[in-house]
């Protein structure tokens, strides 16, 4: 055999070999291939310090993908913030995330997390160990706080907003905004100012609720942007389930009592007062502002300090009244009428005869809110009384 043909056999040898012993490699070693058919197990030993240095790192590229980087002393391979997964589907899931083992109730299934996209914004649910729960959010605390945060640099009118925004389903399963809560800034200027707006869907505006029953801002109720109340000095909507503005009706009262000419606000006309004491009681005049004040300062003054000035009747503090006086005998029965009748009854009554040696006794026979009631059995000159009531 000549030299050239020894070394093809000796080649062809080492080729055998090396087929035999070492099987299929994972040829580059840095990680980067992932041949599950290397090595070939049916093989005796061949490169197996390398196959297990490329698992090694094909092991570590792919868990610090997520994870906290591997390292010595058993450190390393905990989840990175942002690493965790939860379901997304419109489909409820059934399985765990291999596609094949039904979610039971364990400590491996419970807790997983499902954003069901049936709804818009989804709607986060739990895994309770049976079935799908909403996720409810309660803060606790001496002083619980839920926050939003608007992070839009601006000054505009209803801009820096957040809201609460309220879902529902019709019957037939149509899904829209009944409504919403904002809080958002008040005004344009670059200042701290809130207002807090309530909006409402009024039937078909879906996902857009278009009402702004009320808002307040920082200055107190705004009417001019709620669909509440109306501003029509002419009062032309006529409409039963809103509020009219101050203005409004200051203007329309002003234009109706003026059109026929018989009010004057001037202090003159028919159909206008300036009466202190308010002595004609007119049902069909207004009364001036200087004379329901003048009036009214005069009945609390009367209330607060009441002066006794003469007469039949004295009302005290608290409403208690005192009547009194002196009634001449009228034979065998004197009826003692009072000038006004008490408001609701008579607490006492007493009665003193007047006659120079009357031996025989006066009583009363009734007593009323209107009157008493006088029998005697003498002759008298008259008969001094009293009434107290309420």
């Amino acid at each position: 055999m000549t030299k050239k043909a020894k070394s093809i056999v000796v080649v062809l040898v080492f080729v055998v070999f090396a087929a035999v012993c070492l099987g299929p490699t994972s040829d580059p070693w840095d990680g980067s291939g992932w041949d599950v058919t290397a090595p070939d197990i049916d093989q005796p030993h061949g490169n197996t310090y390398l196959e297990l240095q490329d698992l090694r790192k094909g092991i570590a590229i792919r868990m610090n993908k997520e994870h906290a980087t591997l390292a010595a002393s058993s450190a390393g391979g905990e989840h990175k913030n942002g690493s965790a997964v939860c379901y997304e589907d419109v489909n409820e899931p059934s399985d765990r995330p291999d596609g094949a083992t039904a979610l039971a109730d364990n400590v491996y299934d419970r807790g997983r997390l499902w954003l069901d996209d049936n709804y818009d914004p989804p709607v986060l649910k739990r895994w309770d160990g049976s079935a799908w729960e909403v996720v409810g959010t309660i803060a606790a605390g001496a002083t619980p706080q839920a926050f939003m945060h608007n992070t839009t640099h601006e000054d505009t009118e209803r801009g820096r907003e957040s809201q609460i925004r309220a879902y529902g389903e019709q019957s037939g399963g149509e899904q829209s905004t009944l409504g919403y809560i904002e809080i958002s800034h008040d005004g344009t200027s670059d200042d701290q100012k809130g207002r807090y707006v309530v909006v409402l869907n009024d039937g078909d505006d879906d996902d857009a609720p278009s009402v702004i029953p009320i808002v307040w801002t920082s200055a107190g109720i705004d009417v001019a942007d709620s669909d509440a109340v109306l501003d029509e000095d002419n009062m032309s909507s006529n409409d039963a389930a809103r509020l009219a503005t101050q203005q409004s009706i200051k203007t329309y009262a002003d234009t109706k009592l003026a059109k026929d000419g018989s009010v004057a606000f001037t202090g003159t006309g028919a159909g206008f007062k300036d009466e202190d004491d308010l002595s004609s009681n007119s049902a069909t005049a207004a009364a001036s502002q200087q004379s329901i004040k003048a009036y009214v300062a005069t009945q609390i003054a009367a209330i607060q300090d009441p002066t006794y000035s003469g007469g039949e009747s004295h009302t005290f503090d608290g409403g208690l009244i005192l009547k009194m006086g002196y009634k001449a005998d009228a034979g065998a029965t004197t009826t003692i009428t009072f000038g006004s009748a008490f408001p609701h009854a008579i607490v006492s009554a007493t009665l003193t005869e007047k006659h120079a040696g009357a031996t025989a006794t006066a009583i009363f026979t009734s007593i009323s809110t209107t009157q008493l009631v006088i029998h005697d059995g003498g002759t008298y000159d008259g008969y001094c009384w009293t009434a107290i009531g309420y």
